[in-house]
């Protein structure tokens, strides 16, 4: 028996790091890690660009009762020629015109303008909702990414010490020297998959970095990865910025029909002069009234039946919304529960089995029943174990963060 007490110190690193990863079911996170997510997205870009389109759309706002531009005219009607003519040269006229369009165009048509910063403040609404979601979702990734690296690293440390121990039976004459250079294989390819896993989480962290616009990483958390809690939830398509977003749309173009409506109405044009304002005598002075009526009236009908098609293009665009919403958000909860279901197995047994694998392995390898492959293959399957359930908790905060999406938190 003593021939085996090289391999101890193998058994028992394996021992407390699968004693550590059975203990991490029990950790729940209180509240989503992202401390102060609200104040992290201010330097997001798109909302950068959305609130200046919403500060351009409320501007315009007032450009509603804008009027046509005042004219300047300088005109000579009165020509006569032949003899006794008072006046051969006419009666120069110079004046100010201005048009005017009907009352109602100018109200629907700040009636419109205000739908369209409506919308323009939803869409930052949603855009909000979207990068905390997208946020939560890289955070968990680099979380769940950062477990998986500690756990190939202290696998990683459990192989170090198996290859020192095995070279040191080799010396001896122990054992062949099979399992020095299966030990050594095996270290050199957790050491591949470890780099693999950092540049995984540079690339989440680069993701992180364009989403709240800091220019340093952003994720802290230490401790194992935490399953994220969710309380009784149910759907709350009708307040979902996505269908609020679009609602809109249907007011707009609301709000764009009655402005077509308005303008089959008449326009107006008024015109003064006087020869007073080029300091003539006794001057002539006059004005004049013009209303434009639509005679041919074609066009205007074809423009008012396209307003109407559009809006209702746009309900008919609002139904689809919520059904795809709704779709959406069943699929989400479908897979939270698929997820919650597998779970449960790692948390209950699955986690358990892991530890039961490796002390019936590490009793065996210490009483000499089995060798370095056997107790390799048995590590092996417990560390599959600790894999998966992280697989499936990293799947289960993802699908939480995807409901809550949903039901607007």
């Amino acid at each position: 028996k003593t021939k085996n007490l090289p391999g101890k110190g193998v058994v028992a690193t394996a021992v407390i790091f699968l004693s550590f990863f059975g203990m991490s079911q029990k950790t729940y996170a209180q509240q989503i890690p992202v401390r102060g997510i609200d104040t992290s997205m201010r330097g997001n870009l798109q909302l950068k660009v959305y609130q200046l389109q919403l500060n351009k759309s409320q501007t315009l706002i007032g450009t509603a009762n804008q009027l046509p531009k005042t004219g300047i005219f300088a005109e000579n009607e009165d020509l006569r020629s032949g003899k006794n003519v008072d006046n051969p040269n006419g009666v120069l006229k110079i004046g100010l015109s201005q048009a005017l369009e009907w009352p109602g165009v100018y109200k629907a048509r700040r009636n419109l303008l205000e739908e369209q910063s409506k919308y323009d403040q939803l869409t930052i609404n949603r855009s909000r909702l979207e990068i905390r979601r997208d946020i939560r979702k890289v955070y968990y990734t680099i979380w769940y990414l950062q477990e998986r690296k500690n756990l190939y690293t202290k696998l990683d440390s459990i192989y170090t010490t198996t290859y020192q121990a095995t070279r040191l039976k080799v010396r001896v004459g122990d054992v062949a020297g099979l399992d020095s250079i299966a030990a050594e294989a095996r270290l050199r390819e957790l050491e591949s998959q470890i780099k693999q896993f950092n540049n995984d989480i540079r690339i989440q962290q680069q993701s992180l970095r364009q989403l709240t616009g800091s220019e340093s990483d952003l994720f802290s958390e230490q401790g194992p990865l935490e399953k994220l809690p969710i309380s009784a939830y149910a759907a709350a398509i009708e307040s979902h910025p996505q269908i609020q977003l679009q609602q809109q749309n249907v007011a707009i173009a609301d709000a764009g029909l009655r402005l077509q409506k308005q303008s089959r109405y008449p326009d107006f044009e008024g015109r003064f002069f006087s020869q007073r304002l080029y300091g003539i005598q006794n001057p002539y002075s006059g004005f004049s009234v013009t209303a434009r009526i639509p005679i041919f009236t074609r066009g205007y009908r074809t423009m008012i039946k396209a307003a109407e098609i559009e809006k209702n293009v746009q309900e008919q665009q609002l139904n689809l919304e919520r059904l795809n919403l709704n779709t959406a958000y069943l699929q989400a909860v479908q897979k939270l529960e698929r997820s919650k279901a597998s779970l449960t197995f790692y948390e209950t047994t699955g986690l358990k089995q892991a530890n039961a694998i490796v002390a019936a392995a590490t009793l065996a390898y210490r009483s000499g029943e089995i060798g370095f492959a056997e107790l390799s293959q048995f590590i092996t399957q417990a560390i599959d174990i600790q894999r998966n359930y992280l697989d499936v908790l990293n799947d289960y905060n993802q699908a939480v963060i995807e409901v809550n999406y949903y039901i607007n938190q």
